[in-house]
C-alpha cells in the first residue's frame, strides 16, 4: 500500500513539474540542476500532502472521478496506517472491526 501511495505522488509530483518546468528535450530530464526547480522541489513539493497536489493537478486539468477517489480511498487507509497502532479501532472501521479498501 505504501508503494502504491508513493508512486502516485511521484506521479502527481510529475504532473506539477511538467506544467510549471517544461523539459527542455524530449528524452532529458528536468533542469534538475537549475536551482529554481531544485527550490520548487525540496519546499513545495516535498512539503506538500497528496491530496493538495492532487487539487492542483485538478486545476491544471480534468482527473476522472474514479481516479480521484481511488487516490483518496489509498490516502485514508495510508494516513490511518501512519496515525494509528491499530488502524482497525478508529472510528471508520469501527463497525467492521478491520481496515477496508473499496469492500475487500
Amino acid at each position: 500500500m505504501i508503494s502504491k501511495y508513493t508512486l502516485i505522488d511521484e506521479y502527481l509530483t510529475d504532473i506539477i513539474c511538467n506544467y510549471y518546468f517544461r523539459r527542455l528535450k524530449k528524452n532529458t530530464s528536468y533542469r534538475r540542476k537549475k536551482k529554481d526547480f531544485r527550490l520548487f522541489v525540496h519546499y513545495l513539493m516535498d512539503e506538500t500532502h497528496l491530496l493538495k497536489k492532487l487539487s492542483l493537478v485538478r486545476a491544471i486539468g480534468a482527473v476522472p472521478k474514479e481516479i480521484s477517489s481511488a487516490i483518496s480511498r489509498i490516502n485514508d487507509i495510508r494516513n490511518d496506517l501512519a496515525h494509528g497502532l491499530f488502524p482497525e479501532n478508529r472510528r471508520r472501521y469501527a463497525g467492521k472491526k478491520k481496515v477496508l479498501y473499496d469492500g475487500v
